[in-house]
């Protein structure tokens, strides 16, 4: 009979689809890693990889996006507006709800400081797990990469739960499907450019739900890393804009922009 310790150790290294390669010391948000991680949740994300880290197959540091203070900021401005002209709540209710400014973590915020382990599970408690997810960053290194290909060639391949975003997945939402490098909105072809189409595809990933402009921008499929890019979020938005104008002729209205916060694709 297995010892109830090597039954844990194999639970955990189930959840390894394949080995995480290309992400060393890179930032990057949690549904970039759903492709190697069997994970349901993102507090499963994050007990996962500290059990791998534990067991000497990598080390790992999570942090705030940049985009966080700001979006911080510009709520807690609106929630003191207290002038009679005082817009529409632009945070789709979150002015009304509790309140998550992370004040309670108990030093200074810094979104290059990795979060301590007790910090990690208060972001997650405090923020909703949209939020949470747009906003935590993780940064992978010392990945044993022998390791980790040793564990997925010896084990039967598992269910995937997280979606791939290599270049050959079909990924689809209402009628718009991006099938390797083709791009089709109810079977009408569409002609974008590699670049836009990867923009596409990242979207249509987790439609309608925000991305923040970090999220895009520090994608390696979206914004070539090998290149330098003065105004990283200036081409960004060029870029969106000239993607929604290729897609109106088609489409119709289908990303949109939630101010101090990201982009969306919704359709309908």
């Amino acid at each position: 009979m297995k010892s109830s310790l090597r039954q844990h150790e194999e639970d955990f290294l189930k959840k390894l689809n394949r080995a995480p390669r290309g992400l060393e010391k890179k930032v990057v948000a949690k549904y970039e890693l759903d492709p190697y991680f069997n994970v349901i949740s993102l507090e499963d994300l994050v007990f996962t990889l500290y059990q791998f880290a534990m067991n000497g197959y990598l080390k790992y540091e999570v942090t705030l996006s940049r985009e966080y203070l700001a979006w911080e900021e510009a709520r807690v401005h609106a929630m003191l507006d207290t002038s009679p002209l005082k817009p529409t709540d632009p945070f789709d209710g979150a002015l009304r709800r509790r309140k998550y400014h992370l004040a309670i973590l108990g030093r200074e915020i810094k979104t290059d400081t990795p979060l301590r382990a007790m910090e990690i599970s208060e972001v997650i408690r405090v923020l909703p797990n949209d939020l949470a997810e747009q906003f935590l960053r993780f940064k992978l290194s010392e990945i044993d990469q022998k390791k980790l290909r040793e564990i997925v060639a010896v084990r039967p391949s598992t269910p995937r739960r997280g979606p791939r975003v290599d270049n050959y997945y079909t990924v689809g939402y209402k009628g718009l499907v991006i099938s390797g490098a083709d791009v089709t909105y109810k079977n009408k072809p569409i002609a974008l450019s590699r670049q836009k189409r990867e923009l596409l595809r990242v979207l249509l990933i987790k439609p309608e739900v925000t991305l923040s402009s970090d999220v895009l921008t520090e994608n390696p499929e979206i914004f070539n890393p090998k290149k330098t890019y003065d105004r990283p979020h200036q081409t960004l938005s060029q870029l969106i804009f000239e993607t929604h104008k290729i897609l109106k002729q088609t489409v119709g209205e289908c990303i949109f922009n939630k101010p101090s916060v990201g982009w969306y694709l919704k359709i309908g």
